[in-house]
C-alpha cells in the first residue's frame, strides 16, 4: 500500500523494518510514499525488505517529498535477491527495486531521492560522524543526537555549502568544517595565518611562526639569522578528503624577510685655533650589533688644507651603501677654525700709584684660568724667558714691574706695567745742645755745633719746666674765633677763610708763625703750603679735637691739598699692636690723609699728665707690619711732639725707654737730644733746645708773630 504524511520529531526514536517487498518507512509492494518529515533530535533506523527502500517505496514503489531537518537518520535499502550476486538494491531513501517486465531480465536499482530542508528546495546529504556517545553534537548552532542508538555514530543530513562558508560540526570541544563537493563531503582546513612580525638583523636567530595542524605539513626553514627573504610551504596531508578554506587544495607559500640593520657613520667635529695643527679626523659608528666590527672600508677627509684661515670646513665621510647584514648612512662633520682668544692682562696688588717706605709685597694675578705670568722688575719688556710668577714677592726700592700672561692656544696678553715708589725715610740728625750748668760760684757754657733750621728732632725734649708750651705775646688774642664753618686766624677777630689766612702768611716775616683755628674743618688747600714753601714760617693748625699740627715752610717740598684730620683709634690688628707694645700702654691714631704729606709736620698729642717723663714712641703701621718713626719724652703737662711725613695709621707706645735710640753716657754727659739720668737728678741743670726756629728752655719762652715791613 501507499504512505503519506509521515512525521517523526521531538526526540523520537524509531526503528522500522519493511514487510515483504516493503520499505522500512514508507510504502509496501508497488506502493508510493509522500510527505515524510524527520526533524529535531529524532533517531531513525529504517531497513527495507526484499528490494524495498529503507525510507520510501516498496518494490516497484516510489518516494516523493522527504524532508530531513535534523536528527540521526540511518536508512538502508535491501537487495532484491539477497543471496544472488548481481541482485538490485532498493534505495536507502527513495524507490524500491523496479521489477523487469520479462522473466529473463534483472531488476533495476531503486531510484534514490535527495531529501531537502523544510523549504523543499535545499537538498541535504548524508554525513556520517564518529562520536564518543557522550559529547554534545552541535551542527551550525543546532543540537543533534549524541549517538545513533547503541552505535558511536550519528547520521546527519546537511546542505552542501561551500568551503568558504562550510557547515560547522562540533563534537564536544572540537569543531570541524565540512563542505559537499563533487558528491563528496570534504573537511575544510583553515589556511594558517601569515606571521606579520617584522624582523631586523641583530645577530640572533629569527623564527617565522605558523600555526601547526594535523591536516597539513610545514616545510622550509622558519628559523634564520642573517638578513634576507625566505620561503615556507604548507601542504594538505589528504588532498582527497580535505580542502583549504578558499576551496583549493594547492600548497600554500609564505615568505618572510629579515631586514638589514642600519648603521650610521658620523664624522667627528673639531674646533681649533688659527695656526694650530689640523686634527687627525675620526668617525663614530652607531648600529653595529652583537659586538660586530664594521664590515666595510670608510674614507674620511676635510676640504681645509691648513688652519691658517678662520672659517668652517666640511669633514666628509663615505663608504659602501650596504653589506650582507647592514645598510650604511653617512653624516659629515665640521672643522671650525677660530681666531685665538686673548689672555687677560695681568693685574697688580696693590694698585697703581702705591708708595712705600720700607718694603712692599706685590701680588700679580690674571683673570684667564690656567694662564702663566712672566714679569720683569728692571723696566724691560717681559717675555716667556722672563721670571715666571709663582707667588707674591717683595721689593725694597722704587721699582717698575712689567708682566705678561700666556696660555697655550691663546694670544699672549698685553703688557701690564706698574711703578711702586719708595719714600725714603730720612733718619733724624741729633745736634749738640748747649748745656748750662749753674753753681754758687761759676757758670760754664758749652757752645754747640751749628744746626740747620730744617733738621728734625725726633728724640725726646727734656724740660723740667711746666711752661714749655708755646705762648702768644700780649698782642695776640687767644680767644676762640667767631662761630662759623671756615678756619680763622686765632686772635685776629673776624679774619676768616683761607684767603684771609693766605694774606696773613704773606705778611709774616721769617721766623714768625700763624696759628689757625680750623673751626671744625680738617682740610688745608695746597696754595696755603705754597705760600710758606721755603720760608722759615711756622703754620700752626689747631684741630677741634685737641690735636695740633706745626708745619715749617722750609720743610714743604710738594704742596698739595691735604686733609690733616686726626682721630684716635685704628683698624690695626691687635696681634700687630701687641708685638710692639708688650706690657706698655699705648694709643692708636688714624690720619685722614693717605700717602705722603709733601712736607714734615709735628703733631702735638696730649698723652696725659700722669705720663710725665715717659717716652712717647711713634710706630707706623704699613704692609701688615710696623716701622719705628721717632720718640719724644712726655712733658709735665702730658704733651708730646712727634714728627710725621706720611699717613695713615700709627701706634704711640708709652714706655720708660726711648725705642729709637739708647742714651749713651759720655765723659761730659753730652747726650744728643737726651738728658742723662745724672742731669735729671741735678736741680741746678737746665737744657735749651733749638727746634724749628722755636727755643724751649727751663723757663717759658714768649714767641711773637713778626710782620714784614710794608
Amino acid at each position: 500500500g501507499s504512505a503519506e504524511d509521515i512525521t517523526i520529531t521531538d526526540n523520537a526514536v524509531v526503528t522500522a523494518t519493511g514487510d515483504t517487498y516493503g520499505a522500512g518507512i514508507g510504502s509496501g509492494y508497488k506502493g508510493s510514499a509522500t510527505g515524510i518529515k524527520i526533524s529535531d533530535n529524532a533517531v531513525v533506523t529504517a531497513l527495507g525488505k526484499d528490494g524495498a527502500a529503507g525510507i520510501g517505496g516498496g518494490v516497484d514503489g516510489t518516494l516523493e517529498d522527504i524532508i530531513i531537518n535534523g536528527g540521526s537518520v540511518n536508512a538502508t535499502g535491501s537487495n532484491y535477491y539477497e543471496q544472488t550476486v548481481g541482485g538490485a538494491d532498493g534505495a536507502n531513501i527513495g524507490g524500491g527495486v523496479i521489477l523487469p517486465s520479462g522473466m529473463d531480465s534483472d531488476p533495476e536499482e531503486g531510484a534514490p531521492v535527495t531529501p531537502t530542508l523544510a523549504d523543499g528546495t535545499t537538498p541535504v546529504y548524508l554525513l556520517e560522524l564518529d562520536v564518543d556517545g557522550t559529547s554534545a553534537v552541535t551542527i551550525n548552532g543546532k543540537a543533534y543526537p549524541t549517538k545513533h542508538f547503541d552505535e558511536n555514530k550519528v547520521y546527519i543530513y546537511l546542505p552542501a555549502k561551500t568551503a568558504q562558508a562550510p557547515n560547522e560540526v562540533t563534537v564536544g570541544n572540537e569543531t570541524t568544517k565540512y563542505c559537499y563537493i563533487n558528491a563528496k563531503w570534504l573537511k575544510v582546513v583553515d589556511s594558517p595565518e601569515a606571521d606579520d612580525t617584522e624582523f631586523t638583523y641583530d645577530g640572533t636567530e629569527k623564527t617565522y611562526t605558523l600555526a601547526e595542524s594535523e591536516n597539513y605539513t610545514i616545510t622550509g626553514n622558519t628559523a634564520q639569522t642573517t638578513a634576507g627573504t625566505y620561503t615556507v610551504t604548507v601542504a594538505l596531508n589528504d588532498k582527497d578528503n580535505t580542502v583549504w578554506n578558499d576551496g583549493t587544495t594547492d600548497d600554500k607559500t609564505f615568505t618572510f624577510t629579515i631586514a638589514k640593520a642600519t648603521v650610521t657613520v658620523t664624522a667627528k667635529s673639531y674646533t681649533i685655533k688659527v695656526g694650530e695643527a689640523l686634527p687627525t679626523y675620526a668617525y663614530d659608528v652607531a648600529g653595529l650589533v652583537n659586538g660586530e666590527t664594521l664590515p666595510i672600508d670608510v674614507t674620511i677627509s676635510c676640504n681645509a688644507a691648513d688652519s691658517n684661515t678662520a672659517g668652517t670646513y666640511d669633514i666628509i665621510v663615505s663608504g659602501a651603501a650596504a653589506s650582507d647584514n647592514y645598510t650604511f648612512s653617512y653624516v659629515n662633520g665640521t672643522l671650525t677654525v677660530s681666531e685665538k682668544e686673548v689672555v687677560a692682562a695681568p693685574t697688580f696688588t696693590p694698585a697703581s700709584g702705591t708708595t712705600f717706605t720700607s718694603t712692599q709685597n706685590v701680588t700679580i694675578a690674571c683673570a684667564t684660568d690656567g694662564a702663566k705670568i712672566y714679569y720683569t722688575t728692571d723696566g724691560t719688556e717681559p717675555t716667556t724667558a722672563s721670571t715666571l710668577y709663582n707667588g707674591a714677592f717683595t721689593i725694597t726700592t722704587t721699582t717698575t714691574i712689567k708682566a705678561i700672561a700666556v696660555k697655550d692656544g691663546m694670544t699672549d696678553s698685553a703688557v701690564a706695567s706698574i711703578t711702586f715708589t719708595k719714600n725714603e725715610y730720612i733718619p733724624p740728625v741729633y745736634p749738640s745742645y748747649p748745656i748750662v750748668t749753674t753753681t754758687t760760684t761759676t757758670t760754664t757754657t758749652t757752645t754747640p755745633a751749628p744746626v740747620d733750621d730744617d733738621e728734625i728732632i725726633d728724640e725726646d725734649i727734656d724740660d723740667d719746666s711746666d711752661d714749655e708750651d708755646i705762648e702768644i705775646d700780649e698782642d695776640t688774642d687767644t680767644t676762640k674765633p667767631a662761630d662759623g664753618d671756615e678756619p680763622q686766624i686765632k686772635g685776629d677777630n673776624g679774619k676768616t677763610g683761607w684767603d684771609a689766612i693766605a694774606d696773613e702768611l704773606s705778611d709774616t716775616e721769617e721766623g714768625g708763625k700763624v696759628v689757625v683755628d680750623m673751626n671744625g674743618a680738617t682740610e688745608v688747600p695746597a696754595d696755603i703750603f705754597e705760600q710758606i714753601k721755603g720760608q722759615d714760617i711756622d703754620l700752626v693748625i689747631e684741630l677741634d679735637n685737641g690735636f695740633t699740627w706745626t708745619i715749617n715752610g722750609e720743610d714743604v717740598t710738594e704742596p698739595m691739598d691735604i686733609d690733616l684730620g686726626v682721630n684716635e683709634g685704628s683698624e690695626i690688628p691687635v696681634e700687630v699692636i701687641n708685638s710692639v707694645t708688650g706690657e706698655c700702654e699705648y694709643i692708636t691714631l688714624t690720619l685722614s690723609h693717605n700717602g705722603d704729606f709733601g712736607f714734615k709736620a709735628t703733631l702735638t698729642v696730649d698723652m696725659g699728665e700722669e705720663n710725665e717723663g715717659l717716652y712717647a714712641n711713634l710706630y707706623w703701621y704699613t704692609d701688615d707690619d710696623t716701622e719705628f718713626i721717632c720718640s719724644d719724652k712726655i712733658s709735665s703737662k702730658g704733651k708730646t711732639d712727634l714728627t710725621f711725613t706720611h699717613a695713615s695709621e700709627y701706634i704711640i707706645v708709652i714706655d720708660e725707654e726711648n725705642h729709637g735710640k739708647r742714651a749713651e753716657e759720655t765723659d761730659d754727659n753730652d747726650v744728643d737730644g737726651v738728658v742723662s739720668e745724672e742731669d735729671d737728678a741735678n736741680p741746678g741743670t737746665g737744657v735749651i733746645i733749638c727746634f724749628g726756629g722755636i727755643a724751649i728752655s727751663a723757663a717759658a719762652v714768649m714767641i711773637t708773630r713778626k710782620r714784614k715791613n710794608k
